[in-house]
């Protein structure tokens, strides 16, 4: 902290394993690859998304380790923003730490948004399989997001002291909830042979384009294996957060994908028809759990799934105000002293937090104007994502490579496979950022257009005249801060 120039202003409330279980629960992975099968089964099929997740994975753990190493030399609640400016060239590291502050911004309040959705999803499932003639609405949906708020702002500002604690029980039903459902699964339901799960690669959509098709599939893996730098902006709250915090991003994403994996298999070889699947009005996994069991029997499992979820919410709200603070403390955010405050008796951003959940309430009721709308904001969540980790890592890279030398001591270090994973990771994050912009169906309408790119244009062109006329003038970047130390 003081090399950062920073002072200690919260409490340190995690050790080891409770940010290991808060990482876990953040990226809750077969809870949400289980939910997001539709896009993989479409292009690919069975085949297609089993080995698109293998190989997605295996990169994707070499984004987090890239990512994790920065976190030990550098763990701040800003994560990737100050990374770039740190290891960033001098001549443009402000700016560009400045863009990637706001897309971190945009990924995570856009996905704790739509992290709500599904909990009020789930929500609505549950009340359909009480009352079938109940009639999914936009605004039912978005009225089913407001409990689930009501409860990660209670906990966040009230009772922050307990998280640790929570994520630590959260984390038994986790691996638990997986365990039973997996078992039930291949007890109860019917099951195909191991040659039609693993070669079946089709196309179920508009494509006929095989590699395009399969490439279209990779989102589902993708989404399910997110939010891996959770523990990143939580590090000011971390015991010896230089080697917990890289430990906890690392194992949590190992741990996750080996549960996503077996979950994945369980569904895909109890799936013989995947068009009945896809045709099914809610989604392929609920189509599965009906044809295992009676409507007792996957209420269950409902219910476990939205235990994870809601309770995954509160430190992904959590996770969302911490970067709201830290770009703030640095004058990267309007108001920079009202959402920077720590109430010195919570000591917890509750400016931050309250700025965090408005947000999410005010995106989630655009859904009630036009569904299309709210999935153009969310969509752009993925470009966004993959953008920072490509600025993030290019510029880690870059100092690798110009200057070695003067890069900070990490106790979580990639050390001589620093190169060839960070080029690995960042040749990755550029190819997904290029499909996360191709259209997901042809032919093109105003309700299947992909507006990730042209949205995320107009963003980085908002950013760019908001940081030329006013940003440069009141942000200071992290390096300076470094300087003045």
């Amino acid at each position: 902290m003081r090399r950062m120039g920073r002072v200690q202003e919260v409490r340190r409330v995690f050790r080891s394993y409770s940010l290991f279980s808060y990482t876990c629960i953040v990226m809750s992975t077969w809870e949400y690859l289980v939910f997001s099968l539709t896009a993989g089964l479409t292009n690919g099929g069975r085949g297609g998304l089993f080995w698109s997740y293998l190989i997605e994975l295996a990169l994707i753990s070499l984004v987090t380790a890239s990512l994790a190493e920065m976190a030990s030399m550098a763990p701040t609640a800003g994560g990737q923003y100050h990374w770039v400016s740190e290891f960033g060239p001098p001549r443009f590291q402000k700016f560009l730490s400045y863009l990637t502050g706001w897309m971190s911004l945009l990924v995570w309040q856009t996905a704790l948004s739509t992290s709500n959705f599904v909990s009020g999803t789930l929500l609505e499932s549950l009340i359909t399989i009480y009352r079938p003639d109940y009639e999914l609405l936009p605004w039912r949906s978005t009225l089913m997001t407001l409990p689930s708020l009501v409860v990660l702002l209670v906990w966040t500002i009230f009772a922050h002291r307990c998280l640790p604690m929570l994520q630590n029980l959260t984390m038994v039903v986790h691996v638990m909830g997986c365990i039973l459902i997996m078992f039930t699964i291949w007890v109860a339901a019917p099951h195909i042979p191991a040659k039609t799960v693993f070669e079946d690669f089709s196309s179920h959509g508009s494509y006929s384009n095989m590699f395009v098709v399969l490439m279209l599939g990779q989102s589902t893996p993708q989404w399910a294996l997110s939010s891996m730098d959770a523990a990143a902006h939580m590090a000011e709250e971390v015991s010896d957060a230089s080697r917990t915090v890289p430990r906890a991003m690392v194992y949590g994403l190992l741990l996750n994908g080996m549960l996503g994996l077996l979950m994945l298999i369980t569904v895909l070889f109890a799936l013989p028809d995947i068009d009945a699947a896809l045709a099914s009005p809610n989604g392929p996994f609920i189509y599965i759990l009906q044809s295992a069991w009676s409507s007792t029997g996957y209420t269950y499992s409902i219910w476990i799934l939205n235990i994870i979820i809601l309770a995954g919410n509160i430190p992904f709200a959590a996770t969302a105000a911490r970067l709201v603070f830290a770009l703030a403390r640095d004058g990267g955010l309007p108001f920079p002293r009202v959402f920077s405050k720590i109430d010195q008796r919570l000591l917890v951003p509750v400016n931050a937090i309250l700025v965090t959940f408005a947000f999410s309430f005010a995106l989630g009721f655009i859904k009630v104007g036009s569904v299309t709308v709210y999935w153009a904001f969310a969509s752009a969540l993925g470009l966004a994502q993959w953008l920072t980790s490509c600025i993030t890592i290019g510029c880690m890279l870059w100092r690798r490579v110009t200057a070695p030398g003067s890069l900070p001591q990490a106790r979580w270090s990639l050390s001589r496979f620093g190169v060839p994973i960070n080029a690995i990771a960042l040749l990755f994050s550029l190819y997904s950022l290029f499909w996360t912009v191709w259209p997901s169906t042809i032919p093109l309408t105003i309700e299947n257009f992909n507006f990730s790119g042209p949205l995320a244009v107009a963003l980085i062109i908002l950013c760019g005249v908001t940081y030329r006329v006013h940003g440069r003038k009141v942000y200071i970047s992290p390096r300076e801060r470094i300087k003045q130390d």
